[in-house]
Parts: C-alpha cells; structure tokens; sequence
C-alpha cells in the first residue's frame, strides 16, 4: 500500500510498474502537503480514507491488486 500525494502519483506508479507492481495497491491525496495548516493534513487524509480502506479489504483483481482510483 502506498500513499502519494497528486504530484508523486505517475511517480509512485511508474515505480510499482517498474517492480512489476503495475497493480499495486496506491492512494492518492492532494498535494502539497508542506507548508499547509494540521487542520488542513487532517482534511486531506481524511479525503483518502475510504480508498484506503477500499485497497485493504478489495479482492485483488485476477492478475493483480485493486486501484481506489477506478
């Protein structure tokens, strides 16, 4: 499981694809995260925890892991 923010996304599933992961299971929060509020972290995590949850307890697809994104 792996969390990025928007701007590390293509990153983190180039890397995956590159680990021959292409289905790895990968949140996505809204970037940045630096240089905002603890209020606002707080909002954005909680944005994602429904995917979250949804990657953890999702039947992989055959031949690889569910993606919250679709």
């Amino acid at each position: 499981m792996v969390i990025a923010t928007t701007a590390f996304e293509v990153l983190a599933r180039t890397v995956a694809a590159r680990a021959h992961l292409p289905d790895a299971r990968i949140a996505v929060i809204e970037h940045p995260l630096g240089a905002i509020t603890d209020a606002e972290v707080l909002a954005r995590a909680e944005s994602v925890v429904d995917d979250v949850i949804a990657l953890f307890t999702a039947a992989p697809a055959p031949g690889g892991a569910p993606d919250a994104t679709g």
